[in-house]
């Protein structure tokens, strides 16, 4: 690996989907950018996501943010540059209580205006979507069929070759030990390799974002939360090309993977921390759950399993853009579960406000300033009902 440079025009903290697609952006116009990873690319929360990807979001700015993500999550699938496939399976939201049914053709409304295909189902016409899921408990569901998975490691890893093709560095194994802060302006960052000159840092570091944070004087609201997947042996009935599952109001979804699925179960017991090692005690509420809502997989078994910290914020929505008192420090963090499926639509977008001033889509509703001056217990970060 070549030496760490001694300037950059712009060091970006953290080699997730996030941090990689920012590096990409800025890059592609030209500017001098340094990304640096304390491990692996996508060794963190991106490289153990479920890869889920859905455009079936309540607001404009969010449903334009995965909008646009899709189609370049799609392009990439499409060029066979990278070995990734994008599984178009379709997106089931189940409606479980009377308040998402009754919220749910609003959204849909929303969404068809905007172009997306989304559809409101009676609980008949989801079950014949996937047979032997359990409908019994629920009111409805909203599906739209263009959403579906891909690999995030890989879509990670493919940023990092086109941002390596437009002169930006990456820097695995580096990890950022401080930042200097001089006249109320960023002027260094300090890394185990050495320090690199900047004026502008992007704190792209996911749940460890915080941390980060610290180092310029902030107590940035973001905080980890450890999230379990469980994936099983083969699953016979249910289809591969069966739409992704998700439950809001249980913190569970599923999908195909290989001959088995991929599940998950919000834990509400789930302490702040960075822990990522599996509560095996907690995989028979998973068990239970899962085969409550899809009785075939009763005759499944849990062949492995893994944890990874998810960067939660209150409000369950990202932190974008520059931070006030502290001139040249960008945040794009806080995804909330959601960082993967919006990195490219971010990237793009944290790189306009970076070179341009601002960004063509406004981002005021996610920045910093709606949780100045407030204070939150952790029970508010909490993933559960996300």
């Amino acid at each position: 690996m070549p030496d760490l440079p001694k300037t950059a025009d712009i060091v970006i903290v953290g080699g997730g989907a996030v941090g990689t697609s920012i590096a990409y952006h800025l890059a592609r116009r030209g500017g001098k950018v340094v990304l640096v990873e304390k491990e692996a690319i996508a060794s963190g929360s991106t490289g153990r996501a479920a890869g889920l990807i859905t455009q079936q979001f309540k607001t404009e700015l969010h449903i334009k943010l995965a909008q646009e993500s899709l189609a370049f999550f799609k392009r990439l699938a499409s060029s066979g540059e990278h070995g990734l496939v994008f599984r178009e399976t379709g997106y089931l939201h189940l409606l479980c209580t009377p308040e998402e049914l009754a919220a749910a053709p609003r959204y849909v409304e929303l969404q068809r205006r905007l172009g997306i295909d989304s559809q409101l189902l009676t609980p008949a016409e989801t079950a014949r979507l996937v047979p032997g899921l359990e409908t019994g408990d629920i009111l409805g569901a909203t599906n739209c069929p263009q959403d579906g998975y891909t690999d995030p490691h890989l879509s990670t890893n493919a940023f990092v070759t086109l941002a390596k093709e437009y002169g930006a560095q990456v820097f695995t194994y580096t990890e950022v030990v401080g930042i200097d802060v001089v006249d109320g302006r960023v002027q260094k960052v300090r890394t185990t390799r050495g320090d690199v000159q900047t004026r502008v840092v992007v704190n792209a570091a996911g749940p460890w974002a915080a941390l980060v944070g610290e180092m310029v004087g902030l107590d940035l609201p973001v905080r980890p939360f450890r999230r379990q997947l469980w994936f099983t042996l083969a699953v016979d009935e249910i289809a591969s090309d069966a739409p992704v599952l998700f439950d809001t109001n249980h913190d569970f979804y599923f999908r195909k993977e290989g001959a088995g699925v991929l599940m998950c179960l919000g834990n509400p017991a789930e302490p702040c921390g960075f822990d990522t090692t599996v509560d095996w005690s907690f995989a028979p509420k998973v068990a239970a759950y899962a085969t409550h809502r899809f009785p075939p997989l009763a005759k499944a078994q849990i062949a492995s399993a893994w944890a990874a910290p998810r960067d939660m914020t209150p409000d369950h929505e990202p932190i974008l853009g520059f931070i006030p008192g502290v001139e040249g420090f960008v945040t794009a963090a806080g995804g909330s579960g959601h960082g993967f499926m919006l990195a490219p639509a971010v990237g793009r977008l944290i790189a306009e406000l970076i070179l341009d001033g601002e960004s063509s889509l406004d981002l005021a509703p996610l920045t910093i300033q709606r949780f100045l001056g407030k204070q939150f217990p952790l029970s508010a970060y909490s993933p559960v009902g996300a």
